[in-house]
């Protein structure tokens, strides 16, 4: 399946977010939120909880960036929706 290039021209440009659920070793079930650089792909970020919610959405973000600088476009933030269960990097443009 042929990779689609990153959006963002530079690192820091541009950041992606993935939440993926899984089930531990002993069953319980959790949910693990990254985010990924779009230019260079690296993971900066990422963390396992019981629940992914809009406040651990955000709390992430801010460590996220504390660690490796806002975004450049952070200023003009727009939410981007994928498919779901669509593993590979998708087109956000719009």
């Amino acid at each position: 399946m042929p990779r689609h290039p990153p959006l963002a021209d530079q690192p820091n440009e541009l950041w992606q977010s993935d939440l993926t659920r899984i089930t531990l070793a002993d069953g319980t079930d959790s949910e693990v939120i990254g985010w990924i650089d779009d230019h260079s792909r690296y993971m900066l970020h990422l963390i396992a909880h019981l629940r992914v919610t809009g406040r651990v959405v955000t709390d992430t973000f801010n460590e996220t960036a504390t660690q490796h600088g806002y975004p450049t476009a952070t200023l003009g933030i727009t939410q981007k929706n994928g498919k779901p269960f669509k593993p590979t990097t998708q087109r956000k443009k719009g």
